[in-house]
Order: C-alpha cells, then structure tokens, then sequence
C-alpha cells in the first residue's frame, strides 16, 4: 500500500489555481496518526458548507457500531412511521446514497461566501 502523501498540497493547490476548486482542506491519516494537512483557498477562520460530506462520517459511525444499513429505518428507530407505506422500503443505505424517495428539505445551496458568515450563524 502506497501511503506517501506527498502530493496532496500540490494537487490541492493546482486544483484552486485551476478554477477547479473554490477552496478546500483535506487531513490524511495514516495508520491513526495525521500524516498530512493541505489547505487551499482558505484560512483557518474560513467557514465551508459541510452538505453531502456528513454522510461519509455517518456510514463510517454506523458501520462501526454495527448498524444494518439494510434494515427498514422503521425497525431501527422506534416510533418512527411513514404516511406511505412505501416508507417501509427505506433503509439507512437509502438515506445514505440518497435513493430513499423522500423529498428535498427546501434548503437554499450555494456558497458561504455568496451569503456572508452571519447568514450561516442565523440559520
């Protein structure tokens, strides 16, 4: 296993110069110890939208405790109920690939920047 992380600052540098990234920050853990910080585009005051990436820490969570992503959401959480049944059909994988059927939560996307630090502080 290649565990060299030596190229991730210049790809992370390249993509921001590029126009590919408006900005980003990656840690890189090797064998439980942080091998590598880069930074591009930001500062350590700088706010990011943390969208989609929540899914990744919550399988991971799941996984870890031993969570069947295949069992009906109703079954692992007690009390809950769909008012369609087909909600009996939707599991955690659902959730987490985004297949479950369930509607989008209205919520305006976009930049921080686009919307200022005191519009995410007011949501």
């Amino acid at each position: 296993m290649d565990t060299s992380t030596d190229a991730v600052a210049p790809a992370l540098e390249t993509a921001h110069r590029d126009g590919r990234l408006y900005a980003g920050a990656v840690g890189v853990i090797v064998g439980g110890r942080v091998a590598e910080t880069a930074v591009a585009g930001a500062d350590r005051n700088t706010l990011f939208e943390i969208g989609s990436i929540t899914k990744m820490l919550t399988a991971a969570a799941a996984i870890a405790i031993g969570v069947d992503l295949d069992a009906p959401l109703e079954e692992l959480v007690p009390g809950l109920s769909f008012a369609d049944p087909r909600g009996a059909q939707v599991t955690s994988r659902c959730l987490l690939s985004h297949t479950s059927g369930l509607p989008a939560a209205g919520r305006e996307w976009g930049p921080v920047g686009s919307r200022g630090r005191e519009a995410i502080r007011h949501r």
